[in-house]
Order: C-alpha cells, then sequence, then structure tokens
C-alpha cells in the first residue's frame, strides 16, 4: 500500500511499550483501522503473557500462610489459642481449662513435622496420606491427625474446608459438660473459665501430693500397746 502513496500512520506506542508494535505487525487488521480497532483487537502475545504473570503472581501472594491460617482459626466459634511445644502454635475448641480440646497445630519451625497439623477424622485421613506432601502426623496418627508439609499442597479453598472440619469433627467430640460451658452467654463462661484457671494454677502450685495410705495396725490393736 505504501507504494501506492498511502500514509501507513505510526504505530503509537501503549502500555506494553514494544509489544504494541508487535500487534501492529501481528494483527492482520488495516493499518488504516489499527488506530480505531478496540483495546481487545490490540491485545497481543506479549498482554497475554503480562496478564498470566499478574494472575500467577496473584496466586502466589493470596496462597495461605500462618498468618492467613492463624486468622481463619480464630475466626471460627469457640477458638482458643496457646504457644505449647516449642515454636507451635496449638489451637482449641474451647478453654482447655475447661476441657477444651486441640484441632490444629501450626509450626512456626516447620522442619521435618510439616507446616500444619490438624485433625482430618477417619474417612478423610485415609484419602489424605495419599496425597503427596500429606503424611500421617507424628504422635498423633493414632488419632487420625494429618501432618502438611508445604503451605502450596493446598488450595485456600482446600485449607479453609479441611481446617474448619477439623473444628466441626472436635466440637462434635466434645464431653456434655464441656459443650455447656461453651453454650452459656460470653460473660458467664469468661467466669468459669477464670475460676477454674485459678484452681487449676493452685494445684500446680501446691505440687504433687502423695496419698496418704492405710496404717498399719500393731498387733496389739489400734492404739494399744502390749504389756
Amino acid at each position: 500500500m505504501a507504494g501506492r502513496g498511502v500514509v501507513i500512520p505510526p504505530v503509537r506506542k501503549g502500555a506494553y511499550g514494544w509489544c504494541t508494535r508487535r500487534t501492529a505487525q501481528n494483527t492482520g487488521i488495516s493499518p488504516l483501522r489499527r488506530q480505531s480497532a478496540p483495546p481487545s483487537v490490540e491485545m497481543t502475545k506479549c498482554g497475554w503473557a503480562l496478564q498470566a504473570v499478574r494472575g500467577w503472581l496473584g496466586l502466589i501472594l493470596s496462597r495461605m500462610d500462618v498468618e492467613k491460617a492463624r486468622t481463619f482459626l480464630l475466626g471460627l466459634p469457640h477458638v482458643v489459642e496457646t504457644m505449647q511445644w516449642g515454636d507451635n502454635l496449638v489451637f482449641w475448641v474451647g478453654d482447655k481449662a475447661v476441657g477444651g480440646k486441640m484441632f490444629c497445630l501450626l509450626n512456626l519451625d516447620a522442619g521435618a513435622h510439616g507446616v500444619v497439623s490438624y485433625s482430618a477424622g477417619p474417612e478423610r485421613f485415609a484419602e489424605l496420606v495419599e496425597r503427596e506432601g500429606i503424611v500421617p502426623a507424628p504422635y498423633m496418627a493414632r488419632i487420625h491427625w494429618v501432618a502438611v508439609d508445604r503451605w502450596d499442597v493446598l488450595r485456600n479453598v482446600e485449607w479453609e474446608r479441611e481446617l474448619r472440619a477439623a473444628h466441626e469433627i472436635t466440637l462434635t467430640k466434645l464431653p456434655k459438660g464441656v459443650r455447656a460451658v461453651l453454650a452459656m452467654p460470653e460473660r458467664a463462661r469468661a467466669k468459669v473459665i477464670a475460676e477454674r484457671r485459678k484452681v487449676l494454677a493452685e494445684r500446680k502450685k501446691a505440687g504433687p501430693q502423695r496419698k496418704a495410705g492405710p496404717q498399719k495396725k500393731s498387733k496389739g490393736g489400734a492404739g494399744t500397746k502390749s504389756s
């Protein structure tokens, strides 16, 4: 067309720099129509690549981690958090002072025990240990806990489903008395927990006490001396 005296307008630069020039070469649209073409037509392979990169970055940034998992867990009903056994965040359904049970453990120093351990239940346990990156939890496999090696083993939706299920499994197994405490109004429940903690603290301070055994009787009978 240039040989017929038609002036080809310059390729304008877009948000993708040199990628826009490739658009001019690869879209197959007449140069005269190109400038009025809708933005979707001017999308290039580079543009799609950039969108893909942004998508992957979004997935990486939104991946579950310790902080996100902790926030989610603390948002579940009646959850209490403690730090135990080194650098482990332990999450309980109900305060352990009144008989609450733990259902999840976040390992801040993962090492060989993975980043998370949680209660999976008998059926789910058998399914999960077949997946790469999920193993029976050390010391807890007998009660159907699993340990997950890395955060990227599960997607965010899967993490939330698994952790919520662990919470529900543990809640349903709590003794009737513990569930009764959890069902109390917040003020009454807090009072019961505070009183129970005080009792436990006093017992710990007193230390273990030996139980008095039966006294041996003398041959002449208790409280008597042989003449």
